[in-house]
């Protein structure tokens, strides 16, 4: 299992590091709005998700489309969304390149990945008490 989870982070690793999605310059022009390859490669990953799960739908012979839990939409996500953003067009990493980073012994990688680890245990604590003082849990 855990041979079978290194094999697939290496994988994912060596894909983003061909698509480009772990240069900061590729960053850079898609929150400047001048580079478009970004925006390609993930629109190109979404349509590959969307055709595999329906085919996959398909031959297992399904005729209920796949459960998708929903969660409600409020502020926090609103606000959790704006910080992530600006963590990203910031740092230029979000989680998956941030991972080859640090793989790579990219010394300022550390200090992101140090960063979202507090931002995650921070988000856990407050969390943890807003939702024993809040009657709506989102």
């Amino acid at each position: 299992m855990i041979l079978r989870s290194f094999l697939y982070g290496l994988y994912f690793g060596t894909v983003l590091i061909l698509s480009g999605l772990t240069s900061w310059r590729r960053m850079a022009g898609l929150f400047n709005l001048q580079d478009p390859h970004v925006l390609l490669v993930f629109s190109t990953a979404v349509i590959v998700a969307f055709v595999s799960t329906y085919f996959l739908t398909k031959v297992r012979g399904d005729q209920e489309p796949l459960p998708i839990p929903t969660k409600a939409f409020t502020s926090r996500t609103v606000y959790g969304s704006v910080l992530f953003g600006v963590g990203w067009g910031l740092t230029g990493l979000c989680p998956g390149p941030l991972y080859v980073h640090v793989g790579a012994g990219t010394p300022t990688a550390l200090l992101v990945l140090f960063g979202a680890l507090l931002g995650a245990i921070i988000y856990g604590v407050f969390d943890e008490r807003f939702s024993r003082s809040s009657p709506v849990r989102s």
